[in-house]
């Protein structure tokens, strides 16, 4: 998982690249960085591809494989390609994703010692999940959880917490404040019912 990361903080960084060559005149350099940046990705998904598939069928991180890969897809396809969200391929891999953690019946059991990572995935999967989706209220449920499970307890330490993994600043700031808010709401209402 810490090669998945590294890939994924290197293309972050290029996106930056792009980004920074955006705001330029010269639409030569634009399109370099950009044709540099697409052909990076191209070669980190099939870096990662491999890499989720070195894992041994009897290895314990092969429960927590499947949620991972789908996080880092959907990372790669909303924030470093900057896609929708809504079409088809993304819809189908946010489903996948809440499937996965559906399936396992001791979710913070199996993700013992990993529970940041899964709370990144967890944001990913709700970053993707637009507003009134079935699948919106699953992730922040679920992110609910972790937030009392990790001891989360500010926005501050929210965005700590999802930095320690992996931090784009274009895409997850907006998403951590508004999500940090829906969060909250899903606890305090939580331990009004208890």
């Amino acid at each position: 998982m810490r090669e998945t990361v590294r890939i994924l903080r290197f293309l972050s960084g290029k996106k930056d690249v792009v980004l920074l060559a955006s705001g330029k005149t010269d639409s030569l350099a634009i399109q370099t960085a950009r044709a540099e940046f697409s052909n990076c990705v191209y070669l980190a998904e099939y870096r990662l591809l491999t890499l989720f598939e070195d894992v041994p069928e009897n290895h314990e991180s092969r429960i927590m494989r499947k949620p991972w890969q789908l996080g880092v897809y959907l990372y790669v396809h909303l924030a470093l390609r900057e896609l929708p969200g809504v079409l088809p391929v993304e819809q189908n891999l946010l489903k996948r994703l809440k499937g996965a953690l559906e399936a396992s019946s001791d979710l913070f059991g199996i993700w013992t010692g990993n529970l940041k990572l899964l709370l990144w995935i967890v944001f990913v999967g709700a970053a993707a999940s637009a507003d009134g989706r079935v699948e919106r209220g699953f992730f922040v449920r679920l992110l609910g959880l972790l937030r009392v499970q990790i001891g989360i307890r500010s926005l501050v330490e929210f965005v700590d917490v999802l930095r320690s993994v992996l931090w784009f600043e274009a895409f997850y700031r907006p998403h951590a404040v508004a999500l940090w808010g829906e969060v909250d709401i899903e606890v305090t209402r939580e331990e009004a019912s208890v």
